[in-house]
């Protein structure tokens, strides 16, 4: 707080929220239960669409809410993300770039997946139609990646 009102410090942010944006965030928090059974209902289509290649599937603690779904590439993210653009569907990386990247350590999984996992498309106010698309088309994207 405050960080306009001391010295510069490269690790202080200013995370005060504007008026407009706290009336927003008021706003959505009101259907933020609609909106996680909305991902969810998403996630299981997609989960019957992508199979195995669901990280969702794969993880033994599937996360509370789908804020992201994953999909493996059989680790050809850039070719992958290169065909889902020209379909017309954007996905991107899960992160831009692990912590431990960043901060040091050593962490061999993170790797792997980073090399593997692409983020699809996932929010709740996704059209059936658009949902469709997106299960009709990846699936076969994710096999031929290479």
């Amino acid at each position: 707080r405050d960080c306009d009102k001391q010295l510069p410090d490269p690790q202080a942010f200013n995370f005060k929220m504007t008026d407009i944006s706290a009336a927003l965030a008021r706003t959505k928090l009101k259907r933020l239960g609609e909106n996680i059974g909305r991902r969810e209902r998403i996630a299981i289509t997609f989960d019957n669409a992508f199979g195995s290649a669901s990280f969702r599937i794969r993880s033994a603690d599937p996360q509370a809410v789908c804020f992201r779904y994953l999909i493996s590439t059989g680790g050809a993210v850039e070719s992958f993300l290169r065909k889902a653009q020209k379909a017309g569907i954007i996905c991107c990386r899960p992160i831009w770039r692990p912590l431990h990247h960043a901060i040091g350590g050593d962490c061999p999984r993170t790797e792997l997946l980073e090399k593997e996992l692409v983020s699809v498309p996932i929010y709740p106010g996704m059209t059936g139609i658009e949902i469709n698309r997106i299960c009709r088309m990846l699936p076969s994207l994710s096999r031929n990646a290479g």
